[in-house]
């Protein structure tokens, strides 16, 4: 990858932008032939214009970007958008079937008669978590009727890669995932961002995947997808757009640090560790990330040195001193660099962290537990059944399909993919009987994929056995508000519960949705409550049957801790 360092902002802000050239140019050289859409991931206001930055650098033409109607409102804003060719669609098409009918012909000229590429975000809305979001279908068939009609031969999708060290809007994330309302946006919320630039934010990596090419993957005899509902061939495009981006995603040192840091906390409820304990750790860590052929870029040359490293990108969050590795997530551990209007923001949770620093924690060790989590999944079965039970790994990567979308895009594939990594990192052996495995000798990735997984498993675990409890009819907003209390009542009685994404609301919105999704919970629309809801016990007993079994096991094997 090249590293970019030009323009004052990007200079100030970030140590540099990483571009994967040789795909780039590759891309550039094949443009013209057929009509090119990028679809970047989003995690970010920055990618807007880092991603047009990126194209007037290597004199490609600037893409015309979808962006939300609340910023053409936006004095300033709104103009620069619109002269560096953003168009504004408003949030949702639903009860205004003539605006959907326009906006959509709108879209079919710019990808048929267009001179531009065009650039959408295929989750909709920029990811707090830092994980994928499920996909959204709408704007994606819209992309597709021009060649579904026959006006064009072809549609060419670009997934693209834009993965961030450390995150312009992190405060703010970590405040709407705690249940804060998501501001209006503003002008004067975008000088607020431009005041703190004077921050190291690290690097930022761009990487341009290989064009999807659409007459190889769908068929013009597919209705119109915008008169039917969505196709399957639109799922599975989508689909495969996400495994792209998962598998495109560079990785730096800050968040391979995050994760130990993490790791740490959630099974060892510590915010500090030896240096020498970090570094190992660290090893580990990198090497299952190359074991999964996945892009890792490390600049220092040493592994002592790119922790250090990582820490200046974010001393808000951690720090090396004293022959340790210390996460500053501790209510009394203020750091001068923190605003004054920030700490008086601190709550203070039963084990007295800050949520706002455990919620940014998580959402920094999320980009690397995407990756783990299937490998983690499969981990905690076999530890349950000595075999890769596939029935049981599909149904919780269906459960959790709010959480990790990119683990139920390819199941059996994700299956000998884990299993495979697992032997080859020593995390499983084979018995002697040749059938069954075994837990193995390295121990350090165990607690780490066990620190990833065994948190979703409680957690969901817990509010299934809450549900038992549940009168037959509840209101939507009472029962998230009530499960949520349950979580924070069990995190702070329980230290086997105490994990940073309870922290979240969206980890409760996530498991009901899911939960309804597989049958246990269903909407009432007969109710005389709007937004009621009825519970499927049989279907819900069944799924705390098959967690309980799993989240027992994982707290008694990873006793194995104590080894370390």
């Amino acid at each position: 990858m090249a590293c970019s360092n030009r323009g004052k902002i990007i200079n100030k802000t970030l140590d540099g932008i990483y571009v994967n050239e040789a795909s780039l140019i590759k891309l550039k050289a094949s443009m013209g032939d057929s009509p090119y859409v990028l679809v970047p991931t989003h995690r970010s206001y920055g990618d807007f214009i880092l991603m047009a930055f990126i194209c007037f650098v290597y004199e490609i033409e600037i893409p015309c970007v979808a962006a939300g109607l609340d910023f053409l409102s936006m004095w300033v804003m709104g103009e620069v958008l619109r002269k560096t060719k953003a168009f504004f669609m408003r949030r949702t098409f639903q009860g205004d079937k003539l605006y959907k009918l326009i906006f959509g012909q709108y879209i079919s000229s710019l990808v048929s008669q267009g001179d531009s590429p065009i650039e959408f975000f295929i989750e909709g809305t920029r990811s707090r978590t830092g994980k994928s979001l499920k996909p959204k279908y709408g704007f994606l068939s819209m992309i597709l009727k021009p060649f579904l009609a026959g006006e064009v031969p072809d549609i060419k999708l670009v997934p693209v890669s834009i993965s961030y060290d450390r995150f312009l809007e992190e405060w703010l994330f970590a405040r709407e995932l705690l249940g804060t309302p998501k501001p209006k946006e503003s002008t004067k919320g975008l000088f607020k961002v431009f005041s703190i630039l004077n921050q190291n934010y690290g690097n930022v990596y761009f990487n341009f995947g290989e064009p999807i090419s659409i007459h190889d993957w769908i068929s013009r005899e597919v209705d119109c997808p915008l008169s039917r509902p969505i196709s399957q061939d639109v799922k599975n495009i989508a689909s495969l757009i996400l495994q792209n981006h998962s598998k495109l995603q560079v990785l730096g040192a800050f968040h391979l640090v995050m994760v130990i840091l993490y790791d740490n906390l959630v099974t060892h409820n510590l915010c500090e560790m030896p240096i020498g304990l970090a570094t190992n750790r660290f090893k580990v860590l990198l090497s299952a990330m190359r074991a999964l052929s996945l892009n890792v870029l490390l600049t220092k040359g040493d592994m002592l040195k790119e922790i250090h490293y990582a820490c200046t990108i974010n001393p808000e969050l951690m720090v090396v001193g004293g022959e340790k590795l210390k996460f500053l997530g501790k209510c009394e551990q203020v750091v001068q660099a923190v605003p004054s209007s920030r700490k008086s923001e601190t709550i203070e949770t039963g084990k007295g962290l800050d949520p706002n620093k455990v919620v940014l924690l998580v959402v920094y060790t999320n980009p690397v537990a995407m990756v783990l989590f299937p490998p983690a999944l499969l981990l905690v079965i076999i530890a349950t059944n000595g075999l890769a039970m596939i029935d049981e790994f599909n149904f919780l990567c269906e459960l959790f399909e709010n959480e990790f979308p990119i683990g139920i895009c390819d199941k059996e594939n994700n299956v000998k993919t884990s299993e495979k990594f697992l032997l080859e990192m020593d995390c499983v052996c084979l018995c002697p009987d040749g059938v069954k495995y075994a837990l193995s000798s390295n121990y350090q990735l165990i607690n780490i994929l066990n620190s990833i997984i065994h948190p979703y498993l409680l957690g969901y675990l817990l509010i299934s056995q809450y549900l038992v409890q549940v009168t037959d009819f509840t209101v939507q907003k009472k029962l998230l508000a009530d499960c949520q209390n349950h979580l924070k009542m069990k995190s702070q009685s329980d230290s086997n519960a105490l994990s940073p994404i309870y922290s979240s609301k969206s980890f409760v919105t996530h498991c009901l949705s899911a939960l309804a999704q597989i049958g246990c919970l269903h909407k009432q629309t007969s109710c005389d409550v709007p937004d009621a809801y009825s519970i499927n016990h049989d279907r819900l007993f069944y799924t705390i049957s098959l967690l309980d079994s799993i989240s027992i096991l994982t707290r008694t094997e990873c006793a194995l801790k104590n080894k370390l």
